[in-house]
């Protein structure tokens, strides 16, 4: 009887263990989502800005941000593809201040990336999705992709 009353207590006490680094997890989580979501709104507050220097500071902070693999991404969204959107805007950016080099730059760092996110989902063998993200194969469809994207965002920069 003994024995059985230890081992209600051991099982109930390690169960109870489980359910509070459970909540503890989900916490963590919670708080590791928070702090993204907060750099995200903010880097998004700051692009649609109607000064292009603040779009231009906030975009690349964010960037700097989510490429730091110590800063919290993943799960919630794909670190290749958050990369990419920042590049594309950056290339925006630099294309519309007539920064020709950087814009260049970026246009090629946003494909890459893009394509290294394309790869790893090929990778993942996932079903097929009726519409598939297809790469991006010159500055045309990079500047409707993110046209798309951006619908309905208010850019001030680009009212200008």
């Amino acid at each position: 009887m003994k024995i059985q009353i230890m081992k209600l207590l051991v099982t109930g006490s390690s169960l109870g263990f489980v359910i509070v680094l459970a909540s503890c997890d989900k916490d963590k989580q919670q708080s590791r989502y928070n702090e993204f979501a907060g750099h995200y709104l903010q880097a998004q507050h700051e692009y649609c800005s109607t000064n292009i220097f603040v779009a231009e500071q906030g975009v690349a902070s964010f960037r700097q941000w989510v490429i730091d693999t110590n800063n919290p991404c993943e799960p919630w969204m794909s670190r290749d593809l958050t990369i990419f959107h920042m590049d594309a805007r950056l290339f925006l950016i630099k294309e519309y201040l007539g920064e020709t080099n950087d814009a260049e730059y970026f246009y090629h760092e946003s494909v890459n990336t893009l394509d290294k996110y394309l790869q790893h989902l090929q990778t993942l063998h996932l079903p097929d999705q009726p519409h598939p993200i297809a790469p991006i194969s010159s500055k045309e469809q990079l500047r409707e992709r993110l046209a798309r994207q951006e619908k309905g965002l208010d850019v001030g920069w680009m009212k200008k």
